[in-house]
């Protein structure tokens, strides 16, 4: 399911990042559209290896630690991260054009 996802999403996503973003910062957007996955990629292999080489089963519940339930913690303030990125980047690019007109 993962590989049909990928595979329907990847051939549109930058078509609409670059149909979406002014023209002036279309590279820019292109850039964070790949670095997301990029950075996605690499944190999301070592904190998955992290929750599964930590984990603590008793009676099929997840126990003290960092465990596979807790990953779910750091998917969210991950994303909360990544959000307050881009509204810093959205400020200062709105900052950056009004300075130049």
């Amino acid at each position: 399911m993962i590989a049909i996802a990928h595979v329907t999403y990847s051939p549109f996503a930058t078509a609409f990042v670059a149909e979406i973003a002014p023209e002036s910062l279309r590279g820019i957007y292109l850039a964070i559209n790949a670095q997301c996955w990029g950075v996605g990629f690499f944190v999301g292999s070592f904190v998955g290896g992290l929750a599964l080489d930590n984990q603590k089963v008793a009676s099929h519940t997840m126990t003290s630690g960092f465990t596979a339930n807790n990953l779910w913690l750091a998917a969210a303030a991950s994303t909360l991260v990544g959000f307050v990125i881009l509204k810093t980047l959205d400020w200062m690019c709105d900052r950056q054009e009004t300075t130049f007109i």
